[in-house]
C-alpha cells in the first residue's frame, strides 16, 4: 500500500494534492484573496515564502493585527479537517505586515 492509498484509507475518500489554486503568489500590504472557498478541502498548508510576515484570516478583515501570523522566510500554517472543521474549506486572504511578501499553499481534496 502506498502513501496515496493510506491517505484515501484515512479519510475515507479518495484525494489529491493542489497547488496554489488561484495563482496567487505576492501579498501586498493590503488584503489579498489568495485561496476561494472549496468543500472538498480536507487539509491546507500555507508557506510564507517572502522576505516579510504576513497575516492570514478567513475573511478581507485580515489585517497587521488580525489574523494568523506566518513568519517570513519559510513560516507555515497547516490545519485540517479532524482538528479545524470547515476552516481548510474557507477563502483565505492575507497581508503583507511590513511590505510584499510572497505565498505557496497546498490543499488536499477529495475528489
Amino acid at each position: 500500500m502506498n502513501t496515496q492509498d493510506l491517505l484515501n484509507k484515512l479519510y475515507g475518500v479518495n484525494t489529491f494534492d493542489a497547488d496554489d489554486q488561484m495563482g496567487v503568489t505576492a501579498i501586498a500590504i493590503t488584503p489579498t484573496q489568495f485561496l476561494a472557498n472549496d468543500p472538498n478541502a480536507l487539509q491546507l498548508t500555507i508557506i510564507n515564502t517572502g522576505a516579510n510576515d504576513m497575516n492570514i484570516w478567513t475573511d478581507s478583515s485580515v489585517s497587521t493585527t488580525k489574523g494568523i501570523r506566518i513568519a517570513a522566510n519559510g513560516g507555515s500554517y497547516e490545519i485540517d479537517f479532524t482538528r479545524f472543521g470547515t476552516f481548510p474549506t474557507r477563502t483565505w486572504w492575507a497581508i503583507g505586515i511590513l511590505g510584499t511578501t510572497t505565498l505557496n499553499s497546498k490543499r488536499l481534496l477529495s475528489v
